[in-house]
C-alpha cells in the first residue's frame, strides 16, 4: 500500500500526473484542482494516495489532504459509485460540504456534480448518513449549504483563489457556530491574511 508520495512532477494529462521519485515515475489520478495547480514540470508535490486494484488494473489516486482521501473511501463504499465519480465529487465539493449535504439531505448540492442524478444522491444519503454523522460529529450541522457557498463566492469576489477560499471557510465552520455569511467571510479573511503573512 502506497500511503503517500512526494516527488517532482515530470508529466501531466487531463486527470493525471506522473511523479518522479528517485528515478521511478508514479502515474497518479488526481482531481481537477490538483491538476490545475501544477504550473510546470519539475514542481515538487506531496499527495496522500490509495491504490485501487481491479482484475485488469492497478490505479493510484492522489489527494491533497487525508480528509479528501477518507472521503474518497467513504464515497466509493456506496453502491454504483466508482473511483472516477468519487474523484469528480471531491474535485467539485470539499469533504466537509459533502458531509453537510449528506447529513442535511441536500440533494441539490450533490446533484451539482455531473453524473449524479436524484437516485444517486438519495443512495449516497441513505448509505452514508450514519457514517458522516459519526465521522463529522464535531461539524456544526446547522450550517446552510447556501451560506457556505455565498461565503466562498464573496471571498473569490475579493480576489482570493477559490480553493484557498473554500479551505478558509471550512476551517471557520469547524470552530465557529455563526451561520451568517458576513461573519463567515470576516473570520475567513483573518485566516487568509495570517496565511499570507507566513
Amino acid at each position: 500500500m502506497i500511503a503517500h508520495i512526494r516527488g517532482l512532477v515530470s508529466q501531466s494529462g487531463s486527470d493525471w500526473i506522473v511523479i518522479d521519485v528517485s528515478g521511478i515515475g508514479y502515474k497518479v489520478i488526481v482531481t481537477p484542482p490538483i491538476r490545475n495547480s501544477v504550473c510546470s514540470s519539475q514542481q515538487e508535490i506531496f499527495l496522500y494516495t490509495t491504490l485501487v486494484v481491479r482484475e485488469d488494473s492497478m490505479t493510484l489516486y492522489g489527494f491533497t489532504s487525508s480528509e479528501e482521501l477518507e472521503m474518497f473511501h467513504l464515497l466509493t463504499s456506496v453502491s454504483r459509485v466508482g473511483p472516477a465519480l468519487a474523484m469528480k465529487i471531491i474535485g467539485m465539493i470539499p469533504p466537509e460540504t459533502i458531509a453537510l449535504a449528506i447529513i442535511n439531505k441536500d440533494e441539490k448540492e450533490l446533484m451539482r456534480v455531473p453524473g449524479i442524478g436524484s437516485r444517486s444522491a438519495q443512495r449516497m444519503m441513505l448509505e452514508l448518513e450514519d457514517k458522516m454523522k459519526t465521522r463529522y460529529s464535531g461539524l456544526s450541522t446547522h450550517y446552510a449549504i447556501s451560506s457556505l457557498q455565498d461565503a466562498v463566492l464573496g471571498l473569490v469576489a475579493l480576489g482570493f483563489d477559490e480553493e484557498c477560499a473554500r479551505n478558509a471557510v471550512q476551517n471557520v465552520i469547524t470552530t465557529d457556530t455563526s451561520n451568517v455569511t458576513a461573519d463567515i467571510i470576516k473570520k475567513a479573511l483573518i485566516l487568509l491574511r495570517k496565511k499570507g503573512r507566513n
